[in-house]
């Protein structure tokens, strides 16, 4: 006999991806870079800002396209939402919409 899942217990995070969000980062990797338009951008960069609607600080399901030059350049910077104004993305928009697509396409 299989059991249903409990529902009121709260899903953990995880620090790593699992393989339905690594499907998922995959996909985003082989989108163009949404700083430079750099096809396909090769990184995957988790929004690490405050965000609501994030499960947790580092969202596997929450992210954006970068190519390496652009999110090490991000990095440096100190702070996300700053660089991405600064170089014309829409990081909060852009991440839950990859998400959205990701789920439509059963990725997550």
């Amino acid at each position: 006999m299989k059991l249903a899942p409990h529902t009121s217990i709260r899903e953990q995070y995880n620090p790593r991806p699992t393989a339905k969000e690594k499907r998922f980062h995959l996909w985003l990797m082989d989108m163009p870079c949404e700083a430079c338009g750099i096809e396909p951008c090769g990184v995957f960069h988790h929004l690490m800002s405050e965000i609501d609607g994030k499960r947790w600080d580092r969202d596997h399901e929450v992210g954006i396209s970068l190519c390496d030059p652009c999110h090490r350049e991000l990095h440096r910077s100190g702070d996300e939402l700053v660089w991405c104004v600064a170089n014309g993305v829409d990081a909060i928009t852009s991440a839950w919409d990859n998400r959205a697509a990701g789920r439509r396409k059963g990725l997550i």
